[in-house]
């Protein structure tokens, strides 16, 4: 019998053939100003791109903005950062009130809530006004991406570009290329993340994608037992954090998240594979239904009114 030979290891970095012609990217757009929205456009801004951010609520932008600015002051003030820096950051930094500047950008980050039909508006609006060779890219993890290429009018110059967040210290970005993306589109998009530090990694189109394929069902699932089993949450993350395989624990984690974003996620990935690991804990949606989002609201499971987070009793959490 023959000696059967072992399987080549798998190399998750493209084979990029070095005779293929790159558009090289100079300017970013990034549309939605909501916590997503914010990271990228400061992401993209400290990568040395020119970044025209905006929104379609103009207090959403203001906002967005506001905390950029008060970020990159901490961290000024925090010595993580010298004010030549950021303002530099701050000056590639241009706010605008609508879709119209970003006609001649080179590459558009949109980055909405996980609703199909909001994002699929969004490209056609923006495969009408941009210049031809335009990239657009989704940052959605749940809804499927070569859906969105056949719907923006530029299959071939559309991709999915997914940052885990918080994505300003995540390195990795996981990178979808559909059936239609063209390689120079792929190639270009590629190297915008390797100037902005980021390790992208090629993933297929599935629900979830890696990350969120990996976290969601977790989170969920702590949730889940919270809501049946009368645990005690603050226990339940020092466990998880103490224990040396985390940073933090499930309920902080989800607190610093965003409940909302967590609940839409869980929510779109049940819509689309009927999978239980996905349908969302009737503790969540109450929480998300009473405005409970976790540190932006200054509560959700925990409370963030005072010095420090305090769990909020299991009592209260579920009404």
């Amino acid at each position: 019998m023959s000696e059967q030979s072992s399987p080549a290891p798998v190399d998750i970095t493209p084979d990029i053939p070095a005779e293929v012609p790159m558009r090289e990217i100079s300017s970013l757009g990034v549309v939605g100003a909501g916590t997503r929205g914010t990271e990228l456009a400061r992401l993209a801004a400290s990568g040395g791109y020119r970044v025209f951010f905006t929104d379609s609520d103009p207090q959403a932008l203001n906002r967005g903005v506001v905390a950029m600015r008060q970020r990159l002051d901490r961290a000024v003030n925090n010595s993580r950062m010298v004010r030549a820096v950021r303002d530099a950051i701050l000056d590639r930094l241009e706010p605008v009130q609508d879709l119209e500047p970003l006609r001649e950008v080179d590459l558009i980050l949109e980055a909405l809530p996980e609703i199909r039909e909001t994002k699929i508006r969004l490209f056609s609006e923006l495969d009408e006004l941009c210049a031809e060779p335009t990239i657009l890219a989704t940052t959605t993890s749940s809804l499927p991406v070569g859906e969105l290429a056949r719907a923006s009018g530029r299959p071939d110059r559309f991709l999915g570009l997914h940052f885990p967040k918080p994505s300003t210290h995540v390195k990795m970005v996981e990178v979808v290329r559909t059936e239609y993306t063209a390689e120079a589109t792929f190639q270009a998009c590629w190297k915008a993340l390797e100037r902005m530090q980021k390790r992208p990694v090629l993933v297929r189109d599935v629900p979830g994608l890696l990350f969120n394929r990996l976290l969601m069902p977790c989170l969920n699932e702590a949730t889940w037992n919270l809501h049946e089993q009368d645990l005690d949450l603050g226990e339940m993350d020092r466990a998880w954090s103490e224990g040396g395989l985390v940073h933090e624990g499930p309920f902080a984690l989800m607190d610093r998240l965003g409940l909302d974003v967590v609940l839409e996620t869980c929510q779109a990935l049940f819509d689309r594979t009927s999978d239980p690991r996905f349908r969302p804990s009737p503790l969540l949606v109450r929480l998300v239904e009473a405005g409970f989002l976790g540190r932006k609201s200054r509560r959700g499971f925990y409370d963030y009114g005072g010095e420090e987070p305090t769990p909020v009793p299991l009592a209260d959490l579920q009404g």
